[in-house]
């Protein structure tokens, strides 16, 4: 896990909103309960697994502050 930062939460759930996609289906995508889903989201965790979830579902690395 990396250290966590500080994201537009509300871009990414719009973004999100526009695909019709839940915090609960990223979690299912993911395999990890929404409370991880959502402080991932908010920034105040780096779960890969969800990172990678949000980036397959079309959230722009940009929004995620993804450093490769």
């Amino acid at each position: 896990m990396t250290t966590a930062c500080e994201r537009d939460w509300i871009e990414i759930q719009s973004h999100l909103k526009r695909k019709g996609i839940t915090q609960r289906q990223i979690g299912r995508r993911a395999n990890v309960n929404i409370a991880l889903v959502s402080r991932t989201i908010r920034g105040k965790r780096n779960n890969k697994k969800v990172l990678k979830a949000l980036q397959q579902a079309g959230v722009p690395e940009i929004l995620l502050k993804v450093k490769k």
